[in-house]
């Protein structure tokens, strides 16, 4: 099973080449794309329909990727999902853990829950919906309880000041 694909391609006047035809593209799953397209990749990539005949693939794409990865999404099945994790490879929404703080305090206690194998620690800068900069340590999904059981375990074993 793969599922058709729509896209909205809208021409990006701020270009400094006219000649080229650039565009932003915008998917029902994940927004706006960080890659820019041309008229000619356009082209080959699909047909151009009209806005009424796109909505009906477009608004079920888009809220089946609230809780659907793309590989489910686009094929019917994912190799990734298990037990112990959820793939969530163009999902719409994402949930991100991040450490902040006096986070070089507790780095012995993360690198202990995040092990070198399966991830890299990641030190990332966000500003929330409401303008409080965050920065901090991404935790991976699958170390987050892992953490949270050994910080509480440093904190009932250290002295209460």
């Amino acid at each position: 099973m793969v599922r058709k694909s729509v896209m909205l391609a809208v021409a990006d006047t701020s270009s400094r080449s006219l000649t080229k035809h650039i565009f932003r593209i915008y998917k029902p799953n994940t927004g706006l794309q960080s890659k820019v397209e041309t008229l000619t990749s356009l082209r080959e990539k699909g047909t151009k329909v009209q806005p009424e005949d796109a909505k009906h693939l477009w608004t079920d794409i888009h809220e089946c990727a609230e809780k659907m990865c793309g590989h489910i999404l686009w094929y019917g099945n994912c190799r990734r999902v298990n037990a112990n994790y959820s793939c969530d490879i163009g999902l719409r929404k994402r949930i991100y853990h991040i450490l902040s703080g006096s986070v070089l305090s507790v780095w012995s206690t993360l690198e202990k829950a995040v092990p070198h194998m399966h991830s890299k620690l990641q030190i990332v800068r966000l500003k929330t919906k409401d303008g409080l900069r965050v920065i901090g340590t991404l935790v991976p999904h699958s170390a987050v309880e892992s953490l949270l059981s050994l910080l509480s375990q440093s904190s009932q074993s250290s002295p209460s000041s």
